[in-house]
């Protein structure tokens, strides 16, 4: 059964006799687009990306919503219904099975994916996780529009 995963923005709260909502995010829906920054239809939330020839995908997803705790530790949830939210457990990888109009890796037998054939992705720990920093297409906007008023400020 799918049970969607919500990030809480806020809870219900009531002040002064007025009643704010529960309001959340739906973690599991993802953003079609590119991710490459060179592209004119970029868009840095993109979560799925499909090549021009359709033969490749790029897929980022959240470690929240693979339900790590901690992936620098490989720590993921455990069973919440036996050991409650505090319950967790190290992995040593994510399995991964892909299915899309007939087309399927490993292939089926009969009308299952067997999880035992299915790559394993795994990872090396980390302390500080690696990062690279690159300007956003709006930085020269930005720094023309300082400019203009930087001799105001004198």
């Amino acid at each position: 059964m799918y049970h969607p995963i919500r990030l809480t923005l806020n809870k219900k709260l009531q002040i002064k006799g007025k009643t704010y909502p529960f309001d959340f995010y739906e973690t599991g829906v993802m953003t079609f687009g590119t991710a490459n920054p060179n592209d004119e239809a970029y868009n840095s939330l993109t979560d799925v990306s499909v090549s021009k020839q359709k033969d490749g995908y790029e897929i980022r997803i959240p470690w929240a919503l693979l339900n790590m705790k901690d992936p620098s530790m490989h720590e993921a949830m455990g069973d919440m219904w036996q050991k409650g939210l505090q319950s967790s457990e190290t992995i040593d990888g994510i399995r991964v099975g892909v299915y899309e109009d007939g087309f399927s890796y490993p292939a089926k037998e009969g009308h299952m994916l067997d999880a035992t054939h299915f790559y394993t992705y795994t990872w090396d720990g980390w302390e500080e996780p690696t990062y690279h920093e690159r300007l956003k297409r709006s930085y020269e906007i930005v720094k023309q529009t300082y400019k203009k008023f930087e001799g105001e400020r004198k």
